[in-house]
């Protein structure tokens, strides 16, 4: 559904609609330097502190149903 909100990860008092949040995510990023996340290359959907990336490529939903996708 497009019309469906979703968290800023950078700021979590900003929702924002689904179809939006490429464009947004684009100008919060910068707008908030200081915050460390890094996008989830499975999901651009997922932001995630860099210290967490590890375990959650590891545990990622989006990951396994890449990999079904594929075999």
């Amino acid at each position: 559904m497009t019309g469906e909100l979703v968290q800023c990860p950078f700021n979590p008092s900003h929702a924002v609609k689904r179809i939006r949040f490429p464009i947004h995510i684009t100008k919060c990023r910068q707008n908030h330097p200081h915050v460390d996340l890094v996008p989830c290359p499975y999901n651009a959907m997922h932001w995630i502190p860099q210290r967490q990336l590890a375990d959650h490529l590891a545990n990622c939903r989006d990951n396994f149903e890449l990999a079904a996708s594929d075999s």
